[in-house]
């Protein structure tokens, strides 16, 4: 076990993984084969930048105004309250948001939206793409495409 501060960059190995336990209890699983930095662990307050590969986060504790668990890559952006969910970050500059439990916000391409459990979602570079069931909610209002 090792202490993972502001700044730190983490790498996993092709068969190795890494866990970060926080103490408000939040569990962050860095898959194999990943690299992520902590851009910021304050208490209640988590920034990960995750540059590539897979992590598994799990927010037990619903946060307050002001409090938040979020993860970065180079064309989304997750906030957590409450909940269990993976992003991917693939070579290929795609992000890949799947919701467990709960639900998430996520913002990219200047929109926002909330995918909820059972629900993900696939943000390329230039659009996204939505690949469940139940869909999310749209980026955009829906008779927006329809002319």
């Amino acid at each position: 076990t090792a202490e993972a501060p502001e700044g730190a960059h983490v790498k996993t190995s092709l068969t190795g993984r890494a866990i970060i336990e926080s103490p408000n209890q939040t569990t962050t699983t860095i898959d194999k084969n990943s690299e992520i930095t902590i851009i910021k662990d304050q208490p209640n307050q988590s920034e990960i930048f995750l540059t590539l590969g897979t992590l598994v986060a799990q927010v037990k504790k619903v946060l307050g105004v002001g409090e938040y668990y979020q993860i970065r890559t180079n064309n989304a952006v997750i906030t957590v309250r409450g909940t269990k969910f993976t992003v991917t970050y693939t070579a290929d500059k795609k992000t890949l948001v799947s919701v467990e439990e709960g639900s998430v916000f996520v913002k990219a391409y200047g929109k926002e939206t909330t995918l909820t459990a059972g629900q993900e979602m696939t943000f390329e570079e230039k659009k996204p793409t939505s690949n469940n069931n139940p869909a999310p909610q749209p980026l955009l209002p829906a008779d927006q495409g329809k002319r």
